[in-house]
């Protein structure tokens, strides 16, 4: 799978590209046009999300949340269907993941700054 892993950039703008033609969802039809993408793709990340926690309620009550082979492969797929969620949203903000992931850095950086400043866990 990390073949690409020198290439990762433009792996990611052509999923990117992928993921604007693909997603259809355009959201409620009482909103402001321009909020449609948004809309939509947070509707589809919210979706794709509640999957993963379906494989592992599945897998919780079979098999008091013992997560075999086969419950690993689902949450791949679903977890596929995530990122293309997490894509679409950044599309539809004008963002790219690697700004997402600059940004989720230096949050959480700061939070955990001021955690060890109180004393306290994130």
């Amino acid at each position: 799978m990390s073949e690409n892993s020198s290439t990762g950039s433009t792996c990611m703008d052509e999923y990117a590209e992928f993921v604007r033609e693909t997603c259809r969802n355009r959201g409620p039809s009482l909103m402001k046009a321009d909020d449609g993408k948004i809309w939509g793709a947070a509707l589809e990340l919210v979706s794709e999300s509640a999957e993963v926690l379906d494989v592992l309620t599945k897998a919780s009550r079979k098999r008091g949340g013992w997560i075999n082979a086969e419950d690993k492969g689902m949450l791949l797929d679903e977890l596929s269907d995530v990122l293309w969620g997490v894509q679409a949203l950044a599309n539809a903000l004008g963002v790219t993941l690697e700004e997402v992931a600059e940004y989720n850095t230096l949050k959480l950086k700061a939070r955990l700054e001021e955690a060890r400043t109180l004393g306290d866990f994130i």
